[in-house]
């Protein structure tokens, strides 16, 4: 018997709004530094978590958003524009934004980390469901990496902090 297939452009909207909804968390690690400290290593496609994790925090947010010169988040030097979901099913929009801003009220003093993970399907022990931020302690399950990044050291002092911008795209 003959069949005949077809995967939906929408197929990634749908992704997406599966990525949003998933309980997603952004983790931090890694304080032993690299061989390289100018030029850490890749990950591989096989982590599954990140070393010696800090805490995982949630994003402060996690949208849609499409290419727009007069968007006003900033990407690598591209400016993007947040959409609704409606708005994304319009446009097809394969883009997700997680941005998140780490403070040294986060970390209860300085801190220093050399890698970012974005994980979705993450479970937090019994009770501390509805916290922001969640140490090792407090992570029934890690949940699934969405974006690892191994970099050169980030000190986050009593006098400034730092805002992530990631793009998932699928």
């Amino acid at each position: 018997m003959a069949e005949n297939h077809i995967i939906p452009n929408l197929r990634g909207t749908s992704i997406g709004k599966s990525i949003i909804a998933s309980n997603v968390f952004v983790g931090v690690g890694r304080t032993t530094p690299w061989e390289n400290e100018e030029q850490p290593q890749s990950p591989t496609s096989d982590i599954t978590e990140l070393e010696e994790l800090i805490l995982y925090k949630r994003p402060d947010r996690l949208s849609f958003v499409i290419p727009d010169s007069e968007g006003n988040i900033v990407v690598r030097g591209q400016n993007y524009k947040a959409i609704t979901i409606e708005e994304a099913y319009d446009v097809q929009s394969q883009l997700v934004l997680v941005q998140i801003n780490f403070t040294v009220t986060d970390f209860g003093g300085e801190a220093n980390y050399r890698q970012i993970g974005v994980f979705n399907h993450v479970i937090p022990e019994e009770g501390k469901e509805n916290k922001t931020i969640l140490l090792p302690a407090e992570i029934a399950n890690p949940g699934y990496p969405l974006h690892i990044i191994n970099r050169s050291p980030y000190y986050c002092y009593s006098n400034h902090g730092e805002t992530i911008n990631l793009l998932i795209a699928f």
